[in-house]
């Protein structure tokens, strides 16, 4: 559908590509809000919003990165395209689990300051084995909204770097004549 869409002429890929941005942050927005209890139909919302952004995003990417290449660059051009993209899921991958441990390290030790000063004004010290299972929980609950935070601001700041690009026109599409009638 996006495809269809980008081959109109009124259509700008950059505003679709800003478009899918801003889909994906209020989809990262959408799922910051994750608590412990959550479960699959509470991420429901945030998946669509998420795959239409991702879907308006990629196509509206390639669509303005290939429209400007010539034949004879093609195969060169999908190698980077390719080379990058693989990169990129690495790197992002990297990034993302990278997050997830420093922020659940960081909410572990604010949880475990505030459960210190707990004990300290008179909560009760014997403690079952199960509440360092429900801090670490608690922990990367926090570690993974952060997280989505994080990505759902940098769409939104990739939203003016986008509408800066290159306006490409949709291409002209002929039709072949129909053959009169006899």
């Amino acid at each position: 559908m996006v495809a269809l869409l980008l081959y109109q002429r009124w259509v700008d890929a950059r505003h679709l590509f800003a478009l899918g941005l801003a889909l994906i942050a209020v989809a990262c927005w959408t799922a910051s809000r994750v608590d412990v209890d959550w479960m699959a139909p509470q991420f429901l919302t945030a998946q669509v919003l998420q795959a239409l952004g991702q879907a308006m995003a990629v196509v509206s990417l390639l669509f303005l990165s290939t429209s400007v290449v010539q034949p004879m660059e093609g195969p060169f051009v999908s190698g980077i395209v390719n080379t990058l993209r693989a990169c990129g899921t690495l790197v992002g991958g990297a990034f993302v689990s990278h997050q997830v441990s420093e922020r659940s390290s960081f909410h572990a030790d604010v949880l475990m300051g505030e459960l210190a000063l707990g004990i300290g004004q008179g909560l009760d010290a014997t403690l079952d084995a199960t509440l360092g299972a429900q801090l670490a929980r608690h922990a990367s609950v926090l570690a993974v909204a952060d997280v989505y935070r994080m990505l759902g601001l940098l769409a939104i700041l990739l939203i003016p770097l986008v509408l800066m690009l290159q306006h490409i026109p949709a291409p002209m599409t002929t039709r072949p004549p129909v053959p009169p009638s006899p």
